[in-house]
Formats: C-alpha cells, sequence, structure tokens
C-alpha cells in the first residue's frame, strides 16, 4: 500500500511508474495550495461584507498570538466579549500560528461547540465563523476540528438560519478538503445525502456554499461513494 496524503492507494491493482507518482504528488501539493489561499481569500471577503461600523479594515488589523490565546481562555470561561469574538474568525484566517495557537488552549473547542450548539443565534454565527477559518488551517488542525465539531455541523444543515447555515456548509467543504480523516467522518456519517438534499431544495443564496462542499466530496471521495 501507498499512502498519498492521508489516503491509501492499493499498487497491486492500480500499478504506476514513479515519475508518475511524484507528478501526481506535485499536482496535488498545488492544487491544495492553490485551494488554500482561494478559500482564504474567500473568506475575507464574505467576513468584510459583513463588516459594517467595524472600523479599520481586516489588512490592517494584526493579531499576534497572545491575543489569541487569551480569547481562547476567555471563550472557555464564558467571558469573552461580543466585539472580541467577532474579530477571533479574523484572527484566526491571519496565520496558521493562530490557529494552533487556539488549538493549543485547553478545551477552547468545547467553547466554541457550547456556543454552536446553543440558542443565542449571534454567539452561534461567531463560533461557526471561528470553526470555518480554523478547518482553513493543516491537516492537523482540520482532523482536530473534524472530530469534535462534524456532529453539531450536520445537526445545523437543518437550520433556517441562512447565515449560519452557509457558514456551516463552508466550514463542511473546508474540512473535506483539509483532512482525509475529517472526510471519513462525514462519509461515515453520510454528509453527502444531506448536501444532495440541500443542492434540490435551499435558498438561491446557499447554493454557491452548497456548490463549494459538493465539488470537494466528489473530488476528494470519488473512489468511496458508491
Amino acid at each position: 500500500m501507498q499512502t498519498i496524503g492521508d489516503r491509501e492507494i492499493d499498487e497491486s491493482k492500480e500499478p504506476v511508474r514513479s515519475d508518475d507518482n511524484n507528478t501526481f504528488e506535485v499536482v496535488r501539493i498545488g492544487l491544495r495550495e492553490a485551494a488554500l489561499t482561494k478559500r482564504k481569500k474567500d473568506r475575507i471577503s464574505a467576513w468584510n461584507k459583513n463588516r459594517t461600523g467595524l472600523g479599520e479594515s481586516i489588512e490592517n488589523a494584526f493579531f499576534p498570538i497572545d491575543y489569541v490565546n487569551e480569547r481562547a481562555r476567555f471563550l472557555k470561561r464564558k467571558r469573552i466579549s461580543l466585539e472580541d469574538y467577532r474579530y477571533l474568525p479574523n484572527a484566526l484566517i491571519q496565520r496558521e500560528e493562530n490557529i494552533d495557537s487556539f488549538l493549543n488552549v485547553d478545551q477552547s473547542l468545547s467553547g466554541l461547540i457550547r456556543d454552536l450548539s446553543g440558542n443565542n443565534p449571534v454567539l452561534q454565527l461567531y463560533a461557526a465563523n471561528c470553526c470555518c477559518n480554523i478547518a482553513l488551517g493543516n491537516v492537523k488542525a482540520c482532523t482536530a476540528l473534524g472530530k469534535a465539531v462534524i456532529p453539531y455541523l450536520l445537526t445545523e444543515l437543518e437550520s433556517l438560519n441562512y447565515a449560519l447555515l452557509d457558514v456551516c456548509i463552508w466550514t463542511i467543504g473546508n474540512l473535506i478538503a483539509g483532512s482525509g480523516r475529517a472526510f471519513s467522518i462525514l462519509h461515515a456519517q453520510h454528509c453527502l445525502k444531506h448536501l444532495i438534499l440541500l443542492l434540490n431544495n435551499c435558498d438561491n443564496a446557499i447554493y454557491p456554499s452548497v456548490i463549494y462542499a459538493v465539488l470537494h466530496y466528489v473530488y476528494i471521495g470519488f473512489h468511496d461513494i458508491s
């Protein structure tokens, strides 16, 4: 068996030349990096559209690791202010080190899950935005997030809150693209069925995020879809 990324290929069934393997790996890495850059730009663009009255632009704001650490600790203690919570997704998307720093704070993901699964729509949206941007991190970050939050994301696919639904679907797409383990969890919980149902019956505003998630699902899980 040969491993590519975090997936396995049976070489006895599909023999390929070493040069082909190297070429495939280069293309795969290139596509991954291009997709990561585009998803970051998409998330920044989507966030800026909803930044009325926030003041400085995201490009001029710098969020150091200490800022992320402190807000993560506030989050788990339910002491984070709405303003800080609103900016936390921006801090997470700014650089990968901020994502790693957030995840290194004990129970930080539990704080996001608490708010995502709660009844306050503002906190739900802020938590979902944090999850969406954490899912733009490396494979380790995507896997940790996926293990913790996937059941709650799938529950929110039935939400009538379109803003929350949109972010949750984007998060699923990011997880699929970022972690083979996260994809396996989603596939085991019949995520594609939920996405197809949304594709057949959802508001037009949600279509781009649904298509984004479905395309990643089909691309990553082509051999797993029966």
